[in-house]
């Protein structure tokens, strides 16, 4: 009876090996598909050995629990600073949108008792508009560059943590 439970345990160590094994083969069958949809210059550098690598490194579960928190940490970063982007849109929208109500009562007001100055007035006003404009262009702009600055903090964070959980190929990098 005691050698068939150790025959017993064996097989389920075979099986486990094999299972993993499997498993192994498909997750390299995966990357390599998924290798061979990209450019040539990227598919270059990644040789087999490195997708042999990475598919042992996903059959670690942790791993892709590591990937799924990072994956959530920049969706909800990416939604927040789109969230502050159209904010500012919308707000710059309803600036746009006052400034025009205010000219408009002021040309009308200036038609009505200063019909002379009206030129003047429209000359002034079209140059409001565009300084506003531009104001909120440059405005745009800067938010637009902390933006990008923050979403390369976010992607040199998930560098640093597979690096250090030991996905192969990943180094901490501020180039594309």
């Amino acid at each position: 009876m005691e050698n068939s439970v150790i025959e017993q345990g064996y097989d389920d160590e075979l099986s486990k090996k094999a299972s993993l094994q499997e498993r192994h083969y498909k997750l390299l069958r995966d990357l390599q598909e998924m290798c061979s949809e990209l450019p040539l210059i990227f598919q270059q550098k990644l040789s087999y050995e490195l997708l042999t690598d990475l598919a042992n490194s996903l059959l670690d579960k942790t791993v892709f629990d590591i990937v799924k928190g990072l994956r959530d940490i920049q969706v909800m970063t990416e939604k927040n600073l789109l969230e502050k982007r159209m904010k500012l849109i919308n707000s710059h929208k309803t600036q746009k949108e006052q400034v025009l109500k205010r000219h408009k009562e002021s040309l009308t007001n200036e038609l009505l008792v200063h019909p002379q100055n009206a030129t003047i007035l429209r000359a002034k006003q079209e140059k409001e508009m565009e300084d506003l404009a531009k104001f909120q262009e440059d405005e745009v702009n800067r938010l637009d560059m902390k933006i990008v600055m923050e979403l390369d903090q976010i992607v040199s964070i998930q560098q640093v943590t597979m690096q250090k959980v030991g996905v192969p190929g990943f180094i901490v990098s501020n180039q594309p």
